[in-house]
Formats: structure tokens, sequence, C-alpha cells
């Protein structure tokens, strides 16, 4: 598949690329869930990287992958994505890990999004050092959510 920068059998799916709803939730707590809405039926690739991608030291649960289109300068879109019960700052840390190791991969060719779920998110005055960190690193596109975080790709 042309939207797999890894080895063939890292992708959680093994068919129908084109998923109008892309869901993802936390093992230890189900009400933590991020949803992608793929109206447009791009096509998208998932792929776990805690205990996947990534085994050893931090890393965030998963990326999810919207691949290039046909127009000019679209560099397609990866979505690293941690699911967590309060702190913001650790799971920057997490996302933050796997971006460097995943550096110099194909993951290179994709404009990289951090999106975090948490069960209560801080106020930004509790924002952290790694967060912050994260912000600037990603030019701002990172988003924070409590709970239910719902965006279409």
């Amino acid at each position: 598949m042309s939207c797999n920068p890894f080895s063939p059998q890292s992708s959680i799916w093994t068919k129908d690329y084109r998923r109008r709803n892309i869901a993802v939730a936390d093992k230890g707590n189900p009400n933590v869930q991020y949803k992608a809405i793929n109206n447009g039926g791009k096509e998208c690739n998932l792929f776990r990287v805690d205990g996947g991608l990534i085994e050893a030291g931090n890393k965030c649960d998963f990326l999810l992958l919207v691949c290039r289109t046909k127009a000019k300068g679209d560099k397609g879109k990866a979505k690293f994505i941690e699911l967590k019960g309060t702190d913001l700052d650790h799971a920057a840390l997490q996302i933050k890990t796997s971006i460097t190791q995943l550096e110099g991969t194909l993951i290179d060719d994709y404009e990289i999004f951090a999106r975090i779920v948490l069960n209560k998110s801080p106020t930004p005055e509790h924002w952290g050092t790694e967060y912050k960190r994260l912000l600037k690193r990603l030019k701002g596109n990172v988003i924070h959510k409590s709970r239910q975080f719902e965006e279409s790709i």
C-alpha cells in the first residue's frame, strides 16, 4: 500500500484504507477516545506505536497517516495520538520521543501533528515544559482535549 512507510505487517488494518470513521480508545479507560471523520474518502493508515512501531522507551499510542494526494505540494498528514489519564506533560514527552525515533523514515514526507486525549485536561497556566516544547517544535500543530476528541481529516 502506498500509505505505509514501514513494513507491510506494521499496519493495524489489512484492508479498507478509506474508512469513514476511524476511532481508537484507551485500554484502561474506554471513555477516553480519538475519532477521525473521513468524509472525503481519503486513503489513511493506522499504526500502533506503543508495542508496534516502537518497542522500548517513551512512545505514544497510535499514528494515523492521512496519505498524500496527487495535489501539488501535498505532504500528507501524520497524526501522533496519545490517550492518557491526566498527565499532559508526559503525553507530550511520549509524542515528542515517538516523532524523534521515527525521524529518518518516510514519515519525514508528512506534516506532523499531535493529538492528546486526556481524562481531564489542565488549564493553560498548568501546561508543563514538555507540552510547551512540543507546541514549539510542531509550530502549534498540537491539540489536546478531554475525554472525546473528534475531528475531520
